[in-house]
């Protein structure tokens, strides 16, 4: 529950203490209240039968104030199941070389409520000088203007039921461990607002609305290996591999792509890098006759091709009166873009962790990589240099009349190049160690002997090292006129007196 006052005063005099009494002028004040809560009754009964059967029934009772009284109420149970088969006399009686085995699977029924609160309800703001003058030239009176155009009473918690699979093993006197893990999410009557097939006619933004639903699915794999090489000397080594994607059943979507190659249906909301088809560089006036022999009339957004420009393919005309694209017309416009990659982001992730404990001394290290996708060099980086603004250094080979083999266009052309096409992609590969830890604690006896119980000293670093990048302007990550990806070394003292 808020309750916001705001008050302000003009003519403030100079010296005066910061009080309102020190103003001489015109002074208002303005106060906001709002109040939103959550409420949750939760449950859970656990059963074990000799550590072999394993289930366990949760429930939530969750309600919240984004929706109307008679919806406020969600009620989402799950259940989770597990069975140890190793230690059924069957399974140890005659495989030995597994030591562990188990089969798990969880349903659950969830829920979300994200939508701004209080939409189910009209609400309205007192606001004067706006409304109509009748009759005279008096003031302009105060009016009640509605805050939501329009409400949505019949907003109520949007649905995911979420499955999962995963098996757990062990070999090798419990030194080597594997896991997988599968998971499939539908989501159904997802809370959206209305944008982008909603005609124009309505001339209001619409409340959220239960209405889309998403598919989402993936799966993890891990093999780990833990032994000691001596009584004080042990090590682990963990590596998993993961993937996810997902499927866009219903979405809110402009009717003009319905039936084109940006129809989302049925995609996943990763469609991969959309531009445009790059076909080459014009390095010298010959190029460009010769082109334009075979392509007449082929223009590149409006102006003629020059030396210096980059070309792309020409896919497709302008739509037509039933909102198809007609055939190619010889002139590259944004009817030309299309989807140049499956993906554009990473889908695939690989970890790699490794400890070790020496007595006291433990060194561990997390590393990870992504792949799967396509990165683009980014607008920033490739636009045009302006006085107060540079550019990265790769520009310095860039087209000009007496450099016709440069790997980059002409910069004079920002028009033609700074739009996103196969010329400016990069591999999106990412590898480094994210985290890196050492620690030594001093035995006990010297820490005695010094009048401590315990004396340990670590050095923590993060992102210490990146083992691969794509870019020669800027770490792996971020913008070239962001802030960059950090690099943080701690050095820190833990002393027990």
């Amino acid at each position: 529950n808020y309750d916001n006052v705001a008050a302000m005063a003009e003519g403030v005099i100079v010296g005066g203490l910061d009080n309102m009494r020190y103003a001489t002028g015109v002074q208002t004040a303005s106060e906001t209240q709002s109040e939103s809560g959550n409420l949750s009754y939760a449950g859970r009964v656990n059963y074990n039968y000799g550590n072999k059967y394993l289930l366990e029934i949760a429930a939530r009772y969750d309600a919240s104030t984004n929706f109307a009284p008679e919806y406020r109420w969600g009620f989402f149970p799950s259940v989770s199941a597990g069975w140890v088969i190793s230690d059924e006399p069957f399974f140890k009686n005659n495989i030995t070389a597994v030591d562990f085995l188990k089969l798990r699977g969880s349903l659950g029924f969830m829920g979300g409520d994200a939508t701004k609160a209080y939409n189910w309800l009209t609400s309205y703001s007192i606001q004067t000088g706006k409304g109509a003058v009748f009759g005279g030239n008096a003031d302009r009176p105060l009016i009640v203007s509605p805050n939501n155009a329009m409400a949505n009473r019949n907003a109520r918690w949007d649905n995911n039921t979420k499955y999962n699979f995963g098996i757990d093993a062990q070999f090798l006197k419990n030194r080597l461990s594997l896991s997988l893990d599968a998971f499939y999410d539908h989501r159904y009557n997802m809370l959206t607002a209305l944008t982008s097939s909603v005609p124009l006619l309505v001339g209001a933004t619409l409340p959220s609305e239960n209405f889309a639903s998403v598919d989402g699915f993936g799966y993890e794999f891990s093999l780990g290996w833990t032994d000691k090489i001596t009584n004080d000397w042990s090590y682990r080594i963990n590596t998993f591999l993961t993937w996810n994607d997902n499927k866009q059943l219903k979405v809110d979507v402009d009717k003009g792509k319905i039936g084109t190659y940006e129809d989302p249906i049925g995609q996943s909301t990763d469609m991969g890098v959309q531009g445009y088809s790059y076909l080459g560089m014009f390095r010298t006036q010959q190029e460009v006759e010769s082109f334009i022999a075979k392509n007449p009339n082929y223009t590149i957004f409006g102006a003629a091709p020059k030396p210096g420009m980059l070309y792309y393919e020409d896919i497709r005309g302008p739509k037509d009166a039933s909102g198809q694209f007609t055939a190619p017309d010889g002139k590259i416009t944004d009817a030309d873009q299309k989807f140049l990659t499956k993906k554009a982001n990473n889908h695939y992730g690989i970890g790699f962790n490794v400890s070790t404990t020496y007595k006291n001394l433990s060194i561990s290290a997390v590393m990870g990589a992504s792949f799967g996708g396509q990165s683009v060099i980014e607008s920033a980086a490739r636009s045009q240099a302006t006085l107060t603004a540079n550019r990265p250094q790769f520009w310095a080979d860039h087209w000009t009349p007496e450099n016709t083999a440069a790997a980059y266009p002409s910069p004079y052309y920002r028009d033609n190049y700074n739009v996103v096409s196969e010329f400016w992609f990069a591999n999106s590969l990412s590898l480094g160690m994210r985290n890196f830890n050492i620690s030594y604690g001093l035995p006990a006896k010297l820490a005695k002997s010094v009048g401590l119980s315990s004396l340990k000293v670590y050095l923590v670093s993060v992102n210490p090292f990146n083992f691969y990048n794509p870019y020669s302007y800027k770490t792996y990550s971020g913008s070239y006129d962001a802030y960059p990806t950090l690099r943080s070394f701690s050095l820190g003292l833990n002393v027990g007196l």
